[in-house]
């Protein structure tokens, strides 16, 4: 009786899986050793791998694995074709790779990355949309209403966990204001012209004028916020999964230019 300890993976990355219905271009590997069953594009003639910025538009094909294997190939390594090498790429059909993350389903969009984040490499092979961050910022800005005397604002900044809206700076005297938050709250009864004021996340400096201001003069200071999102890390390109991937991550694709 024979035991097998090992069991073969469902495919190999790079590997043409159905040979009738593939098309395969040749091209020489750039200086760059290039990973089987990556996503390759042409740079000065040659295979390279994609970089961060690419796009779905950069995209040339994948890198297919040559049969039988070559001994050239080992100094490289089992999964890697050496620079300078010629080697296929896979323009149109279909292709064993390695799935980097994600669940692939029969039909899936195949992604690929094109930004490296923490734990994800650009040319990976991906089965979900990356949704791209989320930034929010917060902008201030201040100037004083229509008073009597002419005293400045300025040296303004903002810090997270500022309300959003508008400030009121208000004259007791002709040097002394109060503040009050865009609710209508209270934050400082004794600010003095010439010294920094600073609460609540927001800071500013009102500077007296050559004008005395008088009670009532008033400033407004305003915090805007505005969101934004980053671009995705990965793009769709125009290949789709065949199924699930195996417990070793390969899985088939289909691949049409």
């Amino acid at each position: 009786m024979t035991a097998y300890l090992e069991r073969m993976p469902s495919g190999i990355p790079g590997m043409v899986t159905r040979k009738a219905d593939s098309v395969l271009e040749p091209g020489i590997v750039g200086a760059n050793p290039l990973t089987y069953g990556a996503p390759v594009k042409i740079s000065g003639g040659k295979l390279v791998a994609l970089e961060a910025g690419d796009d779905a538009s950069d995209l040339y094909g994948f890198l297919a694995r040559p049969f039988p294997t070559q001994s050239a190939d080992v100094s490289s390594g089992p999964g890697t074709a050496p620079a300078g090498a010629v080697r296929d790429a896979l323009r149109s059909g279909y292709l064993s790779v390695k799935l980097a993350t994600g669940t692939a389903a029969k039909d899936g969009t195949v992604y690929v990355r094109v930004a490296a984040s923490a734990g994800k490499v650009v040319g990976a092979i991906e089965a979900a949309a990356d949704p791209g961050t989320a930034e929010t910022t917060l902008a201030i800005e201040g100037a004083p209403d229509a008073n009597t005397g002419n005293a400045t604002i300025g040296t303004l900044s903002v810090e997270d966990g500022a309300k959003v809206g508008a400030y009121k700076a208000v004259c007791t005297a002709a040097t002394v204001y109060s503040v009050y938050d865009p609710d209508g709250l209270l934050m400082r009864a004794d600010g003095a012209f010439g010294s920094a004021f600073s609460a609540g996340g927001v800071a500013f400096t009102i500077t007296a004028g050559a004008t005395p201001c008088v009670a009532g003069d008033s400033f407004t200071i305003t915090v805007t916020s505005s969101t934004e999102t980053a671009p995705a890390g990965n793009v769709a390109v125009n290949a789709q999964f065949m199924g699930p991937a195996d417990a070793d991550g390969n899985v088939e694709i289909a691949y049409n230019i």
